[in-house]
């Protein structure tokens, strides 16, 4: 783990100040898995896109018309959410960027949401990137597979992304899915509590197995993991249980409604 935590250590050295408060959540063991150069540039690509606000317009005029309700650009006018509708409006808007194939604004921490009458405002920043549309695509089967039970799409969606190779055992393929079972949580789904504590214990667990298994990762599970980060900050704060399989099930209707 020292290698690891070397890397770590440099990636956020060499990161601007609004990332410090990201990267520590991501498993220093992932930075073992990439090219750490190609990191570091694509942290200043971020860094540049932030302080300068590059695409930012542009990336609001497309998801400016499939916000989930409750969440807005501009002043929020409907009924009152609750926290519980806040948070799955948030989960919502995760899933839908990550199924739409467009880029996607990375940020979903609390401090670019304004509470406004009882919805949020949300103000986006520079933090956005463009998936690899074959990791897209493996992401994306994952979650369908996990949320539609289909454990045949849930596992060619982890070999897309890289978590499992054509060549592993039917042991190893289990054991995967079976660490990302433990990362969704247990039950139907429909009542979830994010904890920090949680995601960044169970992320480790499956960059630490792919690791030992001598496999190498794309640098898009770096974005995935500030997501993710940025995601969790937001709804452990709110401290409420979330319906997340209805969530995932509003984001994929609205993309092929």
């Amino acid at each position: 783990m020292e290698n690891s935590t070397k890397n770590k250590s440099k990636i956020i050295d060499s990161a601007p100040g609004f990332l410090k408060e990201i990267l520590p959540y991501i498993s220093s063991r992932i930075f073992d898995l990439m090219d750490i150069p190609l990191v570091a540039m694509n942290m200043g690509k971020l860094s540049y896109q932030y302080l300068f606000s590059k695409g930012v317009s542009d990336l609001k005029s497309t998801l400016e018309g499939n916000l989930p309700q409750g969440i807005s650009f501009g002043s929020y006018s409907g009924e009152p959410k609750s926290n519980q509708e806040i948070g799955e409006a948030l989960l919502e808007l995760y899933f839908y960027q990550v199924l739409s194939g467009e880029k996607v604004f990375l940020d979903l921490r609390p401090s670019c949401f304004e509470k406004i009458d009882g919805g949020l405002s949300w103000t986006p920043n520079g933090l956005h990137c463009q998936l690899d549309n074959k990791f897209q695509e493996g992401l994306s089967e994952l979650y369908e597979g996990f949320y539609g039970n289909n454990n045949p799409l849930y596992e060619k969606g982890l070999l897309k992304i890289g978590l499992l190779n054509e060549g592993d055992s039917a042991e190893v393929k289990q054991e995967m899915m079976n660490i990302f079972n433990n990362h969704f949580g247990e039950g139907d789904q429909e009542s979830v509590r994010f904890e920090m504590k949680h995601f960044t214990d169970s992320f480790h667990q499956v960059f630490d197995k792919i690791f030992h298994q001598n496999k190498k990762l794309s640098e898009d599970f770096v974005y995935l993991g500030m997501y993710l980060v940025t995601l969790y900050l937001h709804l452990e704060k709110l401290d409420t249980s979330l319906n997340v399989r209805k969530a995932f099930q509003k984001a994929r209707s609205r993309l092929s409604a």
